[in-house]
């Protein structure tokens, strides 16, 4: 059984004490104590498990090479973790088409608000024209455009009153001018 696997795998039976069978590998290990029930311990670069009957019957002991147990364990995790760069890789592609493909309405959206004018009146946006999670931005949006387009048609008024109060007094002290340059050319 240990064929393959005897440059870095031991194996020690011991019987009343004395080694009854063994592998040609591994260190010399020491009679084992009865009084310890299954445990691992370290020699060298070995580490070894100790087994013993209940009964004060065989002490077997099994082992392997710790270099060895290391090389293993790194190939098997360089062999697990290809797989897993390799879907990685993969999820990361997939969620990238699909954040750009989520994205090209907004991206759209935005254009769509660049090309507006600078000054109202302001092109109202049709939800109906955008994907659904974008519904709400252009509720926003239109509700701004309206207080927008409302605070310049109240600056519009005033300026327009604000002009037609000004207008009546210098009418006034135009007429007023006039006659007193007639006045003047009078004398």
């Amino acid at each position: 059984a240990f064929s393959d696997f005897a440059r870095w795998r031991m194996f020690r039976v011991w019987y009343g004490g004395r080694v009854c069978w063994t592998s040609q590998t591994g260190p010399d290990l020491p009679a084992p104590q009865r009084a310890r029930p299954g445990r691992f311990a370290k020699i060298g670069g070995w580490r070894y498990y100790t087994l013993s009957a209940s009964d004060g019957g065989p002490v077997v002991q099994v082992g392997e090479d710790m270099h060895v147990r290391r090389r293993i364990v790194m190939r098997v995790a360089a062999e697990l973790i290809a797989p897993f760069l390799l879907i990685a890789a993969l999820l990361m592609a997939v969620l990238f088409q699909g954040l750009r493909a989520g994205l090209k309405g907004l991206d759209a959206f935005s254009a769509r608000l660049a090309a507006q004018n600078d000054r109202p009146p302001f092109d109202m946006l049709r939800e109906r024209d955008w994907p659904r999670e974008l519904h709400p931005l252009a509720g926003s949006v239109n509700r701004l455009f309206a207080r927008i387009e409302a605070g310049a048609q109240r600056e519009r008024r005033f300026i327009d009153m604000a002009a037609h109060q000004l207008r009546t007094p210098l009418a006034a002290l135009s007429i007023e001018a006039q006659l007193a340059e007639r006045e003047g050319d009078a004398r």
